[in-house]
């Protein structure tokens, strides 16, 4: 563990009063679920291998991305991000997260290993994943913030269950939209448009969806580059 590795990188994590350097881990405890040294260019190499029928036969590597349950097959992700299929994995250890992606459709990888805690390399992989295929990505920093009355952020109070275990709450709290996520703290979302919110804290969107009548009826997040639907209760 005292060896000095030509360019091997130094993991980071972040704290209340700034970065600092990760706790140490010894690798030989994780093995392969955190202790493999590798880089973006031999990662690529092993997907290219692994799609193009070196590594598995086309029917093992058929059952490795067919999702089982929960959109997970045999050790992946598969899901859909704007039309196209995505099979991924992420990772993280003290200092490090990393993430590995392939749209099957589109034949593109994208591979982002980060040494700072945190998800800056899922959010970053989503959004090179989107540029390769020739769409947009609008950061936080260049949303416009709309301001919305008392009475019209109330009408989108309520609670929003996305699964039999998770809801998201929606409150207003001294002028402010809160949402509350199961176990999780509760976090201001800013309007950018009719029904559509962004959250600063986290890579999320929530847009809400109304009836003939204009009642809200329900909402749609945005996150992971996935979409996932709650009516209101």
């Amino acid at each position: 563990h005292a060896a000095i590795l030509p360019r091997r990188a130094s993991g980071y994590t972040p704290q209340a009063d700034g970065i600092v350097n990760a706790d140490y881990a010894d690798m030989t405890i994780p093995r392969g679920a955190g202790g493999l040294y590798s880089t973006t260019r031999d990662l690529l190499k092993w997907e290219q291998g692994l799609f193009g029928g070196r590594v598995l036969r086309p029917e093992s590597l058929t059952l490795l991305t067919t999702p089982v349950r929960n959109d997970y097959g045999f050790g992946v992700g598969v899901r859909e991000q704007d039309g196209h299929r995505i099979v991924s994995h992420s990772g993280g250890i003290q200092g490090f997260n990393t993430v590995l992606s392939r749209d099957v459709d589109a034949g593109l990888t994208v591979v982002v290993l980060g040494n700072l805690n945190g998800p800056g390399p899922d959010k970053l992989g989503l959004d090179l994943m989107t540029l390769a295929r020739g769409g947009t990505v609008t950061l936080v920093s260049e949303r416009q913030v709309m301001t919305l009355s008392a009475e019209a952020l109330q009408t989108y109070a309520g609670v929003y269950p996305i699964a039999p275990t998770f809801a998201l709450t929606v409150s207003v709290v001294d002028g402010k939209l809160m949402v509350q996520a199961t176990g999780q703290g509760a976090l201001e979302m800013l309007a950018e448009g009719p029904d559509a919110f962004f959250l600063r804290e986290v890579d999320a969107r929530v847009t809400f969806n109304r009836d003939a009548a204009g009642a809200i009826t329900g909402l749609v997040l945005h996150q992971g580059g996935r979409e996932m639907p709650a009516a209101k209760q």
